[in-house]
């Protein structure tokens, strides 16, 4: 498990990050898509792979930015 190079706040704006994502692409996804392939499916998907990892970032403390020696306000 990676080690904690977060605060609180920073937690915070990931968590509410990936979870705006999952709702905008819950949405995407309930209005019915009219055809079999379209922008919207990998958009949604898109969504939906950047929501979980947020979740994941902000449930340890952890964000990959900061792991890769970017700095960050949060």
């Amino acid at each position: 498990m990676p080690a904690c190079n977060i605060n609180h706040r920073g937690r915070f704006i990931r968590l509410a990050g990936g979870v705006i994502s999952l709702l905008m692409a819950g949405i995407l996804f309930l209005l019915r898509l009219p055809k079999p392939f379209d922008i919207r499916v990998i958009l949604v998907i898109l969504l939906a792979m950047g929501g979980i990892f947020s979740l994941y970032e902000g449930f340890i403390g952890w964000c990959a930015i900061r792991a890769l020696g970017i700095k960050t306000r949060w």
